[in-house]
């Protein structure tokens, strides 16, 4: 009997250990009354040297383009989806589900991943919980990952089981980034994640008047995603807004408000990788609002003075948490109202390139 006590406490203990060294590795506090960053952001678009535009809206969709300095001085990155589509980037299976491996082999080019991106393929789809700078001729690089399909551990059709093959949607509500990229008790869990998966797939379904679970994995968010109800229903929201104003060549983001609340925004260092990333940004922003959207209620849009309001919020805010990678680092800031995520490259001198707000 006494052996059986000491083995269990023995078992105990390592298991602490496990968790503390399994949380170090990540850069991620246990206590956030005791967090203190171990790196600084250097320069960030302030919400002070940005103009808001009036909103652009569709039935309850506003976005609010941001303008304002480039302060990357033209540079930008391949995006995660067209180093996919090019070839120049592969995303490896690694039988883990909380960990890929990602290669940019590139020449001369860096990779940006975005938090929220879904790559399709290997064992089960998955999305990313912050965003990855990852440097030409990289090699395979770890990257942190989060299941957005359950039940599948195989090959899929005619997909590879060892690699995956596109990465044209990103995690649509505002639930679902939250599970996956909130400091929530300092980490989020898969179980969430797959939570606000099925939460997504049974609101679709009721506003579609059916399932929207594909028959190949019904519980992939990516191939709900691809449904092609849900892809006309929300094409009049890209009809009305998927179009950058004209001659604004200084947009360097946008923030989006569904039901007059705001939801999301994004901010980046760089006009050129805004408007390469704006595609599933819009994509992502009028699904939720198709989701949500409640007929025939009267929705009254924010003022700008509302929105910098926000944005201040979250400027604000405390750190929290920090995931710290070879090439960039992403600081959490936490305000009552709004989660600010800084990602920054370090090779830029911890330059910040995007700066991702999500309502809490």
């Amino acid at each position: 009997m006494r052996r059986r006590y000491i083995l269990l406490i023995v078992a105990l203990l390592l298991g602490v250990g496990s968790l503390v060294a399994w949380q170090a590795t990540r850069h991620l506090p246990l206590w956030n009354s005791h967090f203190s960053p171990s790196l600084e952001p250097r320069v960030a678009v302030a919400v002070a040297d940005c103009e808001i535009a009036e909103p652009l809206t569709h039935e309850n969709l506003a976005v609010y383009f941001v303008s304002g300095p480039d302060s990357m001085g033209g540079k930008s990155y391949l995006t995660l989806q067209e180093g996919l589509d090019q070839k120049l980037v592969v995303v490896h299976e690694t039988g883990q589900v909380s960990e890929l491996a990602i290669e940019n082999s590139a020449d001369g080019t860096d990779l940006f991943v975005q938090s929220g991106d879904i790559v399709k393929g290997g064992r089960q789809d998955r999305t990313f919980p912050h965003d990855l700078i990852v440097a030409s001729k990289s090699g395979r690089v770890p990257i942190d990952s989060y299941c957005v399909e359950h039940g599948r551990w195989s090959q899929r059709g005619g997909e590879s089981s060892a690699s995956f093959g596109s990465s044209s949607f990103s995690l649509a509500s505002s639930s679902e980034k939250r599970a996956a990229m909130s400091p929530s008790e300092y980490r989020a869990h898969q179980g969430r994640v797959w939570s606000a998966v099925d939460d997504t797939q049974v609101k679709l379904a009721d506003k579609l008047g059916g399932s929207v679970a594909d028959a190949r994995s019904a519980t992939s968010l990516q191939l709900t995603l691809e449904n092609e109800r849900l892809q006309k229903a929300i094409t009049p929201y890209l009809d009305r807004l998927g179009q950058l104003p004209a001659g604004r060549a200084d947009i360097l983001g946008a923030v989006f408000a569904v039901n007059g609340k705001v939801v999301s925004g994004d901010v980046y260092a760089s006009p050129v990788l805004f408007r390469k990333l704006w595609p599933k940004l819009i994509r992502g922003a009028a699904t939720e609002a198709f989701t949500e959207n409640m007929p025939n209620a009267t929705v009254k849009h924010l003022a700008t003075d509302d929105l910098q309001a926000f944005l201040r919020a979250a400027e604000g805010g405390t750190p929290v948490s920090e995931a710290v990678a070879a090439r960039s680092f992403v600081l959490t800031r936490e305000s009552d109202r709004v989660y600010l995520f800084d990602t920054c490259d370090r090779s830029l001198n911890n330059l910040v390139i995007h700066r991702c707000y999500l309502a809490r």
